[in-house]
């Protein structure tokens, strides 16, 4: 029972939206965040009677990240084109 009660906390509900602040090189989530039913911050290990799946969440994590190592891709291969044209130009020289 404990179990099934932990996976109905905030952190896991679709209503739940947690706060980030910035740390130095990345964001750092915190413990609170916002419940757009009861309209006010939350502490993530709360739960209530509107817990939801948040059927959208793994979805979209997979979409973004895919997205950024697409980006981080063709980042990539345009610095290795670089690099080996320039490798190329002191070759001929």
């Amino acid at each position: 029972m404990e179990e099934k009660q932990k996976c109905k906390e905030c952190w896991n509900c679709g209503n739940y939206g947690a706060y980030y602040t910035k740390g130095f090189c990345y964001f750092d989530k915190t413990k609170q965040g916002f419940c757009s039913k009861h309209n006010e911050i939350k502490e993530k290990h709360n739960s209530c009677e509107f817990w939801r799946q948040d059927i959208h969440f793994n979805g979209l994590r997979k979409a973004v990240s895919r997205r950024a190592l697409t980006d981080i891709l063709i980042n990539l291969s345009a610095i290795k084109q670089i690099l080996q044209e320039e490798q190329e130009n002191k070759n001929e020289q």
